[in-house]
Parts: structure tokens; sequence; C-alpha cells
């Protein structure tokens, strides 16, 4: 068994096991759920530019970002990914999933009539809120980065109300396989195959609610990347699989506990999380674990 991203001073105890409906009602092994996508990337006819245009602008305006920092060419390098994928399952032509965007497949878990009321405001939150954390890298790569990102929200109550952690990674999967980018156990990179966020009514809420910092030209927000600390989305791990034995941390440290393929994400870090994982592909969600700890 793999022990990356184990904690320091950890040690191997047996595995809750996972939810035992599963066995008595398995999710079929192929689902094809009809997302409601948010973002400026659902605009099915929106002009996307490549980076060959985008460095050829980037140049001619001799741009360069108003803070500089560690994460500068995040956009840029986001793009590449992003294109290296496109050509990539143009090629082969049977990845029938690619959409030449990037962002995140959304599972509701909660239909009252609260919620349905909120997923709306809440997604359109969570979009402004991953825009607005661009805008430390140039602005003609942040705004084709903002351009392609999308959120795709899939709701099913008679399927997916109130439903586990497990059986959503299960689900996750069978939509995956009908877009053949799931197989051999394992998803297909990019990061919208390997992991999905999950709005329950508690979480869907707080997005609805969320007040933002309004500043002066393009600074950086570092006054509301520290007032969202705490405000968090659930993220699954398509690939995480149980285990006999988990590595728990031997620590009283608050965010201490075994890795699940399940974590709470900072809203602020989705873009980042998005960059890691595809990225690293295998592991990576794992070995960024706490993502709490990661981005504060």
């Amino acid at each position: 068994m793999s022990t990356r991203g184990r904690p320091n001073g950890s040690r191997l105890r047996p595995t809750t096991p996972t939810d035992p409906t599963l066995e008595t009602h398995p999710v079929p092994k192929y689902r094809n759920f009809s997302p409601r996508s948010f973002g400026q990337g659902a605009i099915s006819d929106l002009p996307f530019r490549h980076l060959d245009e985008l460095d050829a602008l980037s140049e001619s305006a001799a741009e360069t970002p108003e803070y500089t920092g560690p994460f500068d060419n995040t956009a840029r390098r986001l793009l590449e990914q992003v294109q290296f994928y496109e050509k990539l399952y143009t090629e082969q032509q049977e990845y029938l999933g690619y959409d030449y965007t990037w962002g995140f497949w959304v599972f509701v878990t909660d239909y009252s009539p609260e919620t349905l009321e909120n997923i709306p405001r809440a997604m359109k939150n969570l979009v402004r809120t991953v825009e607005r954390h661009l805008r430390s890298n140039k602005k003609v790569y942040m705004d084709e980065v903002a351009r392609r990102f999308k959120l795709d929200v899939i709701q099913d109550e008679q399927i997916l109300s109130g439903t586990s952690d497990d059986r959503i990674r299960e689900e996750f999967r069978s939509q995956l396989r009908t877009l053949h980018s799931f197989s051999d156990g394992f998803p297909w990179p990019p990061a919208r195959n390997m992991v999905c966020l999950v709005l329950d009514g508690e979480t869907a809420s707080m997005l609805a609610s969320l007040e933002f910092v309004e500043v002066e030209g393009d600074r950086d927000h570092l006054e509301e990347y520290r007032a969202f600390e705490g405000k968090n989305i659930k993220v699954v791990d398509s690939s995480w699989s149980c285990q006999p034995l988990e590595w728990w941390p031997d620590t009283n440290s608050t965010h201490a506990r075994a890795y699940r393929g399940v974590d709470q994400c900072p809203i602020v870090f989705l873009r980042d999380l998005y960059f890691d994982i595809t990225l690293g592909c295998s592991d990576t969600m794992r070995d960024l674990y706490p993502l709490h700890d990661r981005c504060y």
C-alpha cells in the first residue's frame, strides 16, 4: 500500500468500511446525468484563444501583473495544461467528455426548497470567488482562464438526496465511464475527472450569502482571502479506494484525521487544487491532504 501523503508520526489502523448500501443497492456502471452549467465556460459558442495568440497580446502590451509573487504564471501554466489535454484527446478521438474548459462537477445532495433556491446564487458566487482570485496573473491570461471556467452541477433528488460520500464517488465514476474518462479503476486527467465537489444545504447557504470585499482596481484580495478562511466545499477523490488498513495521524492536531478520499477545500483554493491535481495526476489529493493546511 502506498505511503504517499502519510502524515508524520502516523500509525496503521483498521479503516472504517465504505457505505454498506453500495452492496445492497449498487450504482450502475454507467450513468448519464445532464448537468446545469455555471460560469463563462458554460456558454457553448464562446470563442477560446490559444497560447500563441495570448503570448503575442501580452508581449505587445508589455503587461505585468499588479501583484508579483510565486503564482504569477499560474494562469498561463493552467492554460498550457488545458490545451495539452485538448490536443491529446482530440488526437485519440475517444474522449467524449473533453470540452476545452476547466472546472469541476458538482453533486447536489440536499433538495429542500431553500437549497434549491440558493443554488444559482451559490454557484454564481463560487464562480466569482475563483475569478477574483486569478488577479495575481497577467490580465490577458487571467481573462482567458476565467473565460474557460465552469461548474457542471448535477441535480437528481431520487439518486443523490442525502447520499454518502462513497456513493457520490461511485456515481461520479459512472458518469466518467459514460464519457470514456474512467477506466481500469482510474480517472483520466485533467482534474475535473479526478475530483468532484459536493453541495449540501449548509454549503449552498454559505455560498449564497458570501459578501465580497470591494477594492479599487485589480489589487490583490488578501483581505478577502483571510475573511474567507473556514468557508469550504467538500471534495471527493474519484480514484480513492478503501484499504484494510489506513495511516492515521498520531497527533492531537485539529485537522489530523485519516485520508478517506474526501476533504474540505477552501473556496479560495479551487484554482490551485485544479492546477496541482492536473499537474501531479496520481495521488495528488492525498498528497495535498488536508487542503486547509495547504491553503492557510
